[in-house]
């Protein structure tokens, strides 16, 4: 049987061990809030942050909370972290908040699953393996920061039906959660 795969690199280091270098896990947060008969979903505006290259990395653009898993952490606990890191926004309060139901996320045996799981999202040569996770919930108020921002210059909830312009939004996360309200139903 025929694969096309490319096999992950190996190092070893001073004291011998072996890490494998590998495609990074993404984590993608959408979180939204139904509010009097209307749905808001949370995004930062990105801000002056490099990755490693030097390059802007869709800095001043609009985008859901995002970013990479630390080695010891599930998707799920990714996700409440970089909200934390990006939006100084605690989800533990969010779902404990809560004045209704939490409509999402899906479970299975109590265990977070995400909605979506992409590959090589933008058709480029990035190795990222992108899981989207998401929190519905339905609440009277909406949540803000509870400190400094560091890593978006602004926090900005948005009727999911006035999203801001595609060439304003980074990443696709615009058609994401379109993608992800036509499928929230289902998930539930």
């Amino acid at each position: 049987m025929q694969f096309n795969n490319v096999q992950n690199e190996q190092v070893k280091t001073v004291d011998g061990r072996t890490i494998w270098l590998s495609r990074a896990p993404c984590v993608v947060y959408h979180l939204l809030v139904n509010m009097n008969g209307k749905r808001y979903v949370l995004m930062g505006k990105r801000g002056e942050a490099k990755d490693e290259g030097g390059k802007p990395d869709e800095n001043g653009k609009w985008a859901l909370t995002c970013g990479y898993m630390d080695w010891n952490e599930s998707g799920w606990e990714a996700c409440k972290r970089e909200m934390w890191e990006e939006c100084k926004i605690d989800t533990h309060k969010i779902i404990a908040a809560r004045k209704g139901r939490v409509l999402c996320p899906p479970s299975i045996d109590g265990i977070v699953q995400p909605w979506l799981t992409m590959s090589d999202p933008n058709g480029d040569s990035t190795q990222n393996v992108v899981l989207h996770f998401g929190l519905i919930i339905e609440h009277d108020d909406l949540f803000y920061p509870e400190g400094e921002l560091s890593e978006v210059t602004e926090v900005k909830w948005f009727n999911v039906y006035e999203l801001p312009d595609s060439e304003h939004v980074a990443f696709n996360h615009d058609k994401r959660i379109r993608q992800f309200l036509e499928n929230a139903w289902r998930m539930k």
